[in-house]
This record gives C-alpha cells, structure tokens and sequence, in this order.
C-alpha cells in the first residue's frame, strides 16, 4: 500500500484499490490460476472501467511494478501499462 499512497502524495491523483485477503494460499491457488493465470501475491491489477462481469475480468491485466523506491518510475510504469 505504500507505493499507492506515495504516487497520491506525489501526483495528488485518485487510485480506486481493492486489497483481497486470502486465508489459504495453498487452498485457493486453483483458484487464482484460473481466474489470473498466476498464484503469484500480491498482485497490481488493471481493470477497464468500460468492461463488468466476466468481460471486465478477462481484460484485466498484471502490471509489474520495478522493485525500486523511486515513486517516479513506478508511476510511469503504471501510466505505461494502462
């Protein structure tokens, strides 16, 4: 959460965030390899605004963030993926 809260900080923009809390990975990663493709946590999803239900899932997309503290970078890596 801190990455999300420095880019607010730092570009004074609205970041819509949805935090899923799973109990038993091991339990549940059928299925997040279904729904995402991947089990790997936490993930920093897209999803468009335009698409619901099922359409706007399979739109949704991982973005990678750099593993660096530079809120500068990860801002535009997240402006470059969406």
């Amino acid at each position: 959460m801190s990455i999300l809260e420095d880019i607010g900080k730092e570009y004074g923009n609205f970041l819509n965030v949805c935090l899923l809390v799973i109990d038993d990975i091991a339990e549940s990663s059928a299925d997040l390899k279904r729904e995402f493709k991947s089990a790997k946590l936490p993930q920093f999803r897209f999803y468009p605004n335009i698409k619901t239900g099922q359409d706007k899932r399979s739109a949704s997309f991982e973005i990678v963030i750099p593993n660096t503290d530079n809120v500068k970078k990860i801002y535009e890596t997240v402006l470059e993926e969406i």
